[in-house]
């Protein structure tokens, strides 16, 4: 394995609010029973949640100070290692509960610190 320099702030930031976007566009007038029944939607938002959680790693590996501003950091970096190496026990209701009350805040919660980021006028 090679190693790799770790990516910018800016680019853990945008991964994060783009597979925030995309899991919440993605299931948009969706019912839980209709999560529960697409076997693709669900390997996507699980997917989708792997990519957030790995950003958060590297952002608390990289770049520390910016996890300040996310609320329960550590337990996104652990539903990521649950996702991925408990794989076979993941509850469908977990995921969708997940989507459903703790998913928009934290896109709103990245929001913020991307704006932080930003140059002001």
């Amino acid at each position: 394995m090679s190693y790799c320099m770790p990516r910018s702030i800016d680019l853990y930031l945008d991964d994060l609010l783009e597979a925030s976007n995309d899991i919440l566009r993605f299931t948009q007038g969706v019912d839980f029973a209709g999560y529960e029944s697409n076997r693709l939607l669900r390997a996507g938002v699980e997917r989708l949640f792997t990519i957030i959680g790995e950003a958060m790693r590297q952002l608390d590996h990289h770049h520390p100070a910016y996890l300040h501003g996310i609320l329960e950091a550590r337990k996104i970096v652990d539903f990521r290692n649950i996702i991925v190496h408990q794989y076979a026990t993941i509850d469908d209701r977990e995921i969708w509960s997940a989507v459903q009350s703790k998913l928009p805040q934290f896109r709103d919660q990245v929001t913020l610190l991307i704006k932080a980021r930003q140059p002001q006028p």
